[in-house]
């Protein structure tokens, strides 16, 4: 049974969350916001039971650690960084240099890709969700909407774009961490 702090905590983010849709979609009905808060409290506890069956720590800002889930054809497929675990490097490695190899883009400042180190959103959690995605689907929808613990970095905001035009998604909808409003981001022209 959850403690008296997590529980307060827990109605004090949903009050935030309610207040922030408002803010956002002043028009919408107030089950449309009702139905919007509870998608998304719906995705946080999905990511939360993620956790817990894969034998991960609960979310802490403090960690480092982040898992990114998106559903697609009504598939949850979930993501993690890489250096979630000892496991989750090794397990991933391999998936991620393929794809390395595969998107062949030259970040912002480099000359040309020479490891993985050059294009770390290839190591993050957002990224590693959507290349699951396509591994398993091999299409994907132009409009995905994805749901992170942590809050997107800004290196997942400058490489993604390119990761998405190989994805064939046109644009990735994040709500990230406690962030009540989402990134949008676009793929390369």
């Amino acid at each position: 049974m959850p403690d008296k702090a997590a529980t307060e905590a827990q109605a004090a983010a949903k009050a935030n969350l309610y207040i922030a849709l408002q803010k956002m979609f002043p028009t919408a009905s107030k089950r449309a916001i009702d139905e919007m808060a509870k998608t998304i409290l719906e995705k946080r506890a999905k990511i939360a039971r993620f956790r817990e069956i894969a034998g991960l720590q609960p979310y802490s800002e403090d960690s480092g650690d982040t898992v990114a889930m998106t559903e697609v054809g009504g598939h949850a497929i979930f993501g993690v960084n890489s250096s979630i675990t000892k496991e989750s490097h090794e397990a991933t490695k391999e998936l991620r240099q393929k794809w390395f190899k595969m998107v062949k883009w030259c970040p912002p400042k480099k000359k040309e890709p020479k490891h993985l180190g050059h294009v770390q959103s290839l190591t993050h959690a957002e990224s590693h969700a959507l290349i699951r995605a396509y591994e398993r689907l091999g299409k994907l929808p132009k409009r995905i909407i994805m749901y992170v613990d942590r809050k997107t970095c800004n290196i997942c905001k400058g490489e993604m774009p390119a990761l998405l035009k190989h994805l064939g998604v046109d644009e990735l909808t994040i709500f990230s961490g406690d962030s009540l409003e989402p990134l949008v981001l676009k793929a390369v022209k």
